[in-house]
């Protein structure tokens, strides 16, 4: 739990960074942040319960103690194809995966906490 501003980056666009510098021949040790939009952790509710109306998402805790205030520039000079995925994109896609996936295969335990068989 948690709460305040942070860095949302979508899973895909990890993905799609660590493929466009695994085939890329780098030089040196170059450091390249990987990053999405920042939001705050109320934000995020706010999209999540704009999908889902009557979504009951609670924002409590601690504000994290990492700066969300990373070079979002080195990473997309490097590799101009990339493009982050919006919260809004992200959040939506997310929830359509799991309404895809059916109550067979995710189901809510509690409010707020989502469970996933371990294992295919």
């Amino acid at each position: 739990r948690f709460s305040g501003l942070t860095d949302f980056v979508h899973v895909r666009d990890v993905a799609a960074a660590f493929a466009a510098a695994s085939g890329t021949p780098l030089e040196g040790a170059e450091t390249l942040a990987i990053t999405g939009e920042p939001a705050t952790a109320e934000t995020f509710a706010a999209e999540v319960r704009r999908v889902v109306p009557g979504a009951r998402i609670a924002v409590e805790g601690p504000r994290l103690p990492i700066s969300p205030d990373l070079d979002r520039n080195a990473l997309r000079a490097r590799f101009p194809a990339l493009r982050p995925t919006s919260l809004a994109d992200g959040v939506a896609e997310t929830i359509a995966w799991y309404r895809a996936a059916g109550d067979d295969r995710v189901r809510m335990d509690s409010p707020g906490r989502v469970r996933m068989p371990a294992g295919p």
